[in-house]
């Protein structure tokens, strides 16, 4: 073979000692490359961003958090202090979470903030709920029962019946002891516990419901390190200066390589001692199917160990990945090639029965894998690099004056370019609109980090599954955003329809007193809940000892022009029987189309 830079130029090496080692090679054929399919959706579901909120935050998981959020807070504050949260208020402070990171200010209080001459923005998201309500859900948050907390039976949803049912059965002896069977539950418990512990219940939902929803990921998968930015004090916390994020808790993930979409995902920290080769198969045993369906996983040198080759092997999932050298590997043979031509490749073969590269490109690469026997290439279009130390004696040989040029390159390195950039991927979804939040409490940084993947993962399967498969990340936020404030209206005016009774004024009259700011007025979200249809007129004429309300449009007015500073006694409030179906607020005959105008912002 006569060597060319403009394709590859293959050598195969021998040991010096005259031995050979066998290489079975793994292979995917075209019609076994399977692209990733979601779903797992009831039949006749049509696929909404509103769908989206409720499979990644269901109602069940929101009140496990509201009981021990309300256990928390009761645990750690006077009576006095204590204002139990509920569903409405969570999905209000997590659609305010997500639009944080759309909309980026200096700091939380912010989005509240109000100025005489308008100079501030309002954030329509912020109008359900109140800066020191945000904060007081934000400073009592919680995922699991607080330690020296216990849980009453107000704290409805907290998850926990069936285990104080259970122990309420267990018998115990005179002395106190437990009876058999218990001792080993308390060691299950105790052994299942990790130091991320508090955050392992959203952690947990977000793994299995990504895994429910994604039926199988496409046949190539790529494994890397995600990065949380925290920089409080903890054991844990990792510190890599070549990342974006250099220090805080880092998570390994198991990504779709076309999509991003982030299959399985776990904390590692930094005094855990996992194996490396550990943690690769525990991610890779995550892959559906895989008896009838083949997976190949691109690495990069983090993770190519010798031993998790083989064991990857051994699950019958292919893997491909740059490596690097460490002590006694790879071969001496590899390691003494002295050729530094561009575009030549050296392959040996390993006793665990993987083949090793030597690529010279810009720099000397090593590439290993499963998949590939080295004659394979194809022809790329190659731009001129920046030149270097390392690469000045070739470039100008191989690219002449032009800027661009085609350069068949081997297969090996074509598919680890396509095949690795899925953790990446989803990086960059992440990061487009990460709530830029500090955290003290180091577990809410790794919850964050689950909503986060919340995000992106509900993203791609509303773009795979629904009738918008060109939607934009933004516009998809805003309206993930739209459909949880939307989901805390319906709680609201949901529990108003069921016949919510008034509360009536010690002399047994309600008072005809709107609610309405007289700072900040607002109008009720719900009139653009819903389609116009719902919205209807009904009656409601007044009892005895009640008084009908006042019109929730005029007080909206007067309490407008009391803003304005002028004189809001010139603003006459009707008091109607008239009122809406659906928002359940009074409205009089000439206020009730002006109130459901959507043109309105």
């Amino acid at each position: 073979m006569v060597y060319s830079c403009d394709t590859p130029f293959v050598t195969e090496l021998n040991y010096q000692n005259g031995t050979t080692q066998p290489y079975d090679k793994m292979s995917i054929e075209m019609e076994e490359r399977h692209k990733p399919r979601f779903g797992g959706l009831e039949a006749g579901m049509i696929v909404t961003p509103v769908l989206m909120t409720e499979l990644f935050l269901p109602n069940n998981l929101l009140q496990d958090i509201i009981g021990h959020t309300n256990s928390y807070a009761r645990a750690r504050l006077p009576p006095s202090k204590v204002k139990d949260v509920t569903l409405e208020e969570l999905l209000r402070f997590l659609a305010i979470y997500y639009y944080m990171g759309l909309v980026v200010l200096p700091s939380k209080s912010d989005y509240w903030r109000r100025h005489k001459l308008n100079i501030w923005p309002t954030h329509p998201v912020t109008h359900g709920i109140s800066s020191k309500r945000f904060q007081y859900i934000w400073r009592n948050i919680h995922l699991t029962v607080p330690e020296n907390a216990q849980e009453t039976d107000d704290d409805a949803g907290s998850g926990d019946d069936d285990d104080e049912e259970e122990e309420e059965e267990g018998n115990e002896d005179p002395n106190g002891n437990q009876q058999t069977g218990e001792d080993d539950q308390l060691v299950d418990e105790q052994e299942a516990l990790t130091w991320y512990d508090k955050a392992k219940p959203l952690l947990d939902h977000v793994n299995k419901i990504s895994q429910r929803h994604c039926i199988n990921p496409g046949f190539c998968v790529s494994l890397d390190e995600q990065m949380k930015l925290f920089k409080g004090r903890n054991k844990q916390t990792v510190r890599m200066k070549a990342k974006p994020i250099k220090e805080g808790f880092k998570f390994f993930a198991i990504c779709d390589a076309s999509t991003g979409y982030v299959y399985s995902f776990v904390p590692s920290g930094r005094l855990e001692g996992n194996k490396i080769a550990d943690m690769v198969l525990q991610l890779a045993e995550k892959l559906p199917d895989r008896d009838n369906k083949k997976y190949v996983i691109a690495m990069d040198n983090y993770f190519t160990l010798p031993d998790a080759m083989l064991r990857l092997r051994q699950i019958n999932v292919a893997c491909v990945g740059t490596a690097r050298g460490r002590r006694g590997w790879p071969p001496k043979e590899i390691k003494d090639v002295k050729d530094d031509r561009f575009n030549t490749v050296y392959h040996i073969n390993d006793r665990r029965n993987f083949r090793i590269f030597r690529w010279i490109d810009n720099n000397t690469v090593i590439v290993v894998s499963t998949l590939h026997d080295g004659t394979e290439s194809i022809v790329r279009r190659r731009r001129r690099p920046r030149v270097t130390v390392l690469n000045k004696a070739h470039v100008d040989t191989v690219f002449g004056n032009s800027a661009v040029k085609q350069i068949g390159i081997p297969g090996f390195i074509d598919d680890y370019n396509h095949w690795m950039g899925g953790v990446d991927k989803s990086d960059q979804y992440i990061a487009y609109y990460r709530p830029k939040l500090r955290v003290r409490r180091y577990w809410m940084a790794m919850m964050n980090h689950g909503l986060d993947i919340v995000r992106i993962n509900a993203y791609i399967i509303y773009k795979k599954l629904s009738n918008h498969p060109k939607v934009e990340h933004k516009e998809f936020i805003t309206e993930f955003i739209e459909a949880l404030v939307g989901r805390a209206d319906q709680e609201v005016f949901g529990r108003t329809r069921q016949g919510r009774a008034r509360t009536p004024s010690p002399k047994g009259i309600v008072k005809n007193k709107a609610r309405m700011s007289t700072t900040n007025p607002q109008l009720p979200r719900c009139r653009f809940r819903g389609s116009l249809d719902e919205h209807t007129v009904t009656f409601e004429q007044g009892k005895k000892g009640l008084k009908q309300l006042q019109c929730v449009y005029c007080a909206y007015l007067k309490a407008v022009e009391k803003q304005n500073g002028g004189d809001p006694n010139t603003i006459k409030v009707a008091v109607p029987s008239r009122k809406c179906s659906y928002c359940n607020v009074h409205l009089c005959k000439a206020h009730f189309d002006v109130f459901h105008d959507r043109t309105e912002v």
